[in-house]
C-alpha cells in the first residue's frame, strides 16, 4: 500500500506541521495490469474512494499512479493525458525548468525558454 500525505509546514518549518489530507492506494489485483483501490481523506470533508483498473504498474513512474488514483477517486474517471514513459525533471526549487531526456542540466537552466509540449 502507498500512503500520500499532504502537510502544511508553517513558514516552511517542520515544527507546527499539520496533516491536511491523505491518500491510501492499495493494490487489490496483482500482475502487469494491476487494480488499485484508493481512499482520499480530508477533514472536514470525510473520505471518498474509487478503483483504478488494469494499471500498467511496471511501465510508468509512481507519480503517474498517484495522479490517476486521485483522479479516479475525485471524478470517477481517469481524465489525465495519455499514459507515457516520457519524463520531466525539476531542477531548482526557486525556478522550475523541464528538460528532455538527453538535454543537459546546464542547457535546461541557461535561461533559454525550453520547449513546451505544444512546441514539439
Amino acid at each position: 500500500m502507498l500512503r500520500v500525505t499532504v502537510e502544511l509546514w508553517p513558514d516552511g518549518l517542520e515544527t507546527g506541521r499539520k496533516v491536511l489530507a491523505s491518500a491510501n492506494i492499495g493494490r487489490v489485483k496483482s500482475g502487469a495490469l494491476a487494480d488499485y483501490r484508493v481512499e482520499l481523506g480530508e477533514e472536514p470533508h470525510g473520505t471518498i474512494s474509487g478503483t483504478l483498473l488494469e494499471y500498467p504498474r511496471f511501465a510508468t513512474p509512481i507519480w503517474d499512479l498517484v495522479a490517476r488514483a486521485i483522479a479516479i477517486a475525485l471524478t470517477g474517471k481517469e481524465d489525465l493525458p495519455p499514459r507515457s514513459t516520457f519524463r520531466f525533471a525539476r531542477l531548482e526549487t526557486s525556478r522550475m525548468c523541464g528538460f528532455e531526456r538527453y538535454q543537459s542540466q546546464r542547457e535546461a537552466c541557461s535561461g533559454k525558454t525550453s520547449p513546451t509540449r505544444r512546441d514539439r
